[in-house]
């Protein structure tokens, strides 16, 4: 039996995430978890086969190892099979860096009174009782409020200018107390705690009420981060609109035949037109019969042949695409790969296969396989067949969602409308996945590169103005023996500055992950 360990990763790892979001108290927990699915997912190796591969990817640590190979046990035994010897569960995976007799303690930290971390904390709790708690307020607007504060607890002292905050600010994060994000400052719920105790101290020996600690409600004026995830919707009646197909104006059937899957599709009389799609070959439409406006239904389909499949697992497109469907919030997605296989394709037949298993892992993707064109021309013409079908005499939900916030607008509006009869405003949902506002290739490859260890930034523009494309990199590792291989990286920046050179051992670690088991012949 042949399993997929990078896969099944990939969908525990996900599980995991929704598990740590739905708790108020696991917000960091989710972080760490989405950073690894992410480290793992895009890292190019094909299947885990040893745990030192997964142990040498940035954001993975022991816990989360720990937890992957006790499911990679529990699943083995469900399925009465052997655990893969390099996948066993190892002691000292689990086992503590260190023994320490110290105890630790669990209080929370409390600022001293007078102290920086002390009005900080105050000014932000005092801010958002004024304001909303979900604002958060920013650095200038603490600072000026919070300077009445500072002077006050320096009277008397002649001469002592203002502190330096960012000490403070240090401690209150480590603390966890208060985050930073897009440039604001929030309480955490323990911060908030801390300071309406601390505000119910200082009122109560100033004889003020401390029955007001609480915010008022937001104001349809002031425009709040729950007001972000907020989404308008309009219903169209059953008889206002018509279902169309829309084909990508780059699906072509061939490059001598730009027009033969429309005409191969007009031919069937399907409701069809042709445009600019911002993710995904085709997907079904919505279009009001008065106003033209056309809504996003609950399908989209990605189509590749095998020689398509295979060099966007090279370039690194598969795994961008991949990413962009899920970010569409469309819950029906198809993979459709046309199994044409021509004979130099057999060398890559292992790597077809894992990119299967990692569509069919992805929860909602759908993998069709098509024998030949005309065989995705039928499915395309039967699909929009059964979609008309489901849709007629049913009213529709068309749902306009906040751009700042497009993928928890649609979340928001599945689970307060429901998932029947939705859809998404067609010019929104354009908009929301254009690839101007998702990752390049090339920023891909960068990311994809700093998942190994020792690999920063800097060092992976190195690799990339010497390879640009994952392909690049992939090719360099077919010339050579192992040793050369292993030192390629090294011995090409020798001669860098320090900061820029490339040491034996992430050369090798590179290689291990690029160059081991992606040995491609170059066409």
């Amino acid at each position: 039996m042949s399993i997929n360990w990078k896969c099944l990763y990939v969908e525990w790892l996900e599980e995991a995430c929704e598990s740590a979001g739905s708790r108020p108290n696991a917000k960091y927990l989710a972080q760490a978890y989405q950073k690894s699915l992410q480290s793992i997912a895009s890292c190019p190796l094909e299947d885990f086969t040893e745990v030192h591969q997964i142990k040498s990817l940035k954001f993975v640590g022991d816990k989360t190892v720990a937890m992957l190979l006790k499911k990679t046990a529990a699943h083995c035994k469900q399925l009465g099979v052997e655990v893969p010897e390099g996948l066993r569960l190892d002691p000292p995976v689990l086992a503590p860096q260190s023994v320490s007799t110290k105890t630790t303690s669990n209080r929370k930290y409390i600022p001293r009174y007078g102290t920086t971390a002390y009005h900080i904390l105050l000014t932000i709790r005092e801010f958002e009782l004024q304001e909303y708690e979900d604002n958060g307020i920013g650095r200038k607007d603490l600072l000026r409020l919070m300077k009445p504060r500072l002077m006050l607890s320096l009277e008397g002292n002649k001469g002592k200018q203002i502190p330096n905050l960012a000490p403070a600010f240090a401690v209150l994060t480590k603390k966890g107390l208060i985050y930073y994000r897009n440039t604001k400052y929030f309480l955490e719920e323990t911060g908030r705690t801390v300071a309406d105790g601390l505000l119910k101290v200082q009122r109560e020996q100033n004889g003020l009420p401390v029955d007001d600690l609480q915010p008022p409600r937001p104001s349809s004026v002031s425009r709040t981060v729950q007001d972000l995830n907020t989404y308008q919707y309009e219903t169209w009646s059953s008889s206002d609109y018509s279902i169309k197909l829309l084909l990508d104006n780059r699906e072509v059937a061939s490059r001598d035949n730009r027009t033969g899957f429309a005409d191969a599709l007009a031919e069937r009389n399907v409701n069809l037109e042709i445009s600019a799609l911002a993710v995904g070959d085709a997907m079904w439409v919505a279009e009001h019969k008065s106003t033209g406006k056309m809504a996003a239904l609950d399908y989209i389909l990605e189509r590749k042949n095998l020689r398509d499949l295979v060099q966007s697992i090279m370039d690194g497109r598969f795994f961008e695409q991949k990413t962009r469907l899920q970010r569409s919030q469309i819950s029906n997605v198809i993979y459709l790969i046309e199994m044409v296989a021509g004979p130099d394709m057999a060398s890559h037949e292992q790597r077809i296969r894992t990119a299967m298993s990692q569509i069919i892992a992805l929860r909602g993707f759908f993998l069709k396989q098509a024998a030949s064109q005309n065989d995705t021309v039928l499915y395309l013409s039967q699909m929009t067949e059964e979609i008309s079908k489901k849709y007629s005499g049913t009213d529709l939900k068309v749902v306009l969602p906040q751009m700042e916030s497009y993928e928890t607008s649609i979340k928001l509006a599945r689970s307060e409308l429901g998932n029947e009869a939705l859809a998404i405003d067609f010019g929104a949902f354009q908009e929301g996945l254009s690839k101007s506002k998702s990752q390049t290739i090339n920023q891909l490859f960068l990311s994809m590169l700093m998942t190994i260890k020792g690999v920063s930034a800097e060092k992976a523009q190195v690799i990339m103005r010497m390879y640009p494309t994952p392909l690049d990199l992939v090719h360099a590792y077919n010339e050579g023996n192992e040793e050369e291989k292993k030192s390629l990286l090294y011995r090409q920046t020798l001669n860098n500055i320090p900061r820029r050179r490339i040491r034996q051992d992430i050369s090798e670690m590179v290689f291990n992950v690029w160059g081991k088991q992606m040995d491609v012949n170059k066409e």
